[in-house]
């Protein structure tokens, strides 16, 4: 399995919001380029999650997040009511 980084730069790494899978950086990058990946919700859903704010901007828009609200909200958890609230915000000062 490649090492865990913390680091998302390096692209054979993998990220930290995947500690538990051997998705590389690159790989996931590309998961989430392909709307017609079937396990992308999932994986957006990991990012939103687990993944640190700054970093989430590295890989996503607010845009991209409004658009997958409906499959991703079910599996963010705890974080689910924060990104709600972020999506909301948003959409009062027009960001959304």
């Amino acid at each position: 399995m490649p090492p865990c980084a913390i680091n998302v730069d390096d692209n054979d790494s993998v990220p930290y919001f995947l500690w538990n899978e051997k998705t590389t950086l690159a790989e996931f990058r590309q998961i989430l380029a392909s709307e017609l990946e079937p396990d992308r919700p999932l994986y957006v859903a990991r990012l939103l999650r687990e993944g640190r704010i700054e970093d989430v901007w590295k890989f996503l828009k607010p845009e991209d997040v409004a658009r997958s609200w409906d499959e991703v909200a079910p599996h963010l958890g705890y974080r689910r009511d924060f990104w709600r609230y972020l999506l909301n915000v948003w959409r009062r000062h027009g960001v959304l």
